[in-house]
């Protein structure tokens, strides 16, 4: 079985394509979509921007 390492050796250089599926449980889903809501965003934007701030991105600028 190939492992993530080897599918992307397989194809350099490697892009990104922005996608990619998280299954959460049924109460956080229940949660983000209520704070989406309250926000005015999607739930997309709400997972996004979430993310982006933990990782320490401001605008799609990468934390160095």
């Amino acid at each position: 079985m190939d492992t993530v390492d080897d599918t992307m050796r397989m194809k350099p250089p490697w892009t990104p394509s922005g996608k990619f599926v998280q299954r959460v449980g049924k109460s956080l889903h229940r949660r983000l979509r209520t704070m989406a809501k309250k926000d005015g965003v999607s739930l997309n934007r709400l997972v996004e921007s979430i993310l982006s701030e933990k990782v320490g991105e401001k605008n799609g600028t990468p934390r160095t």
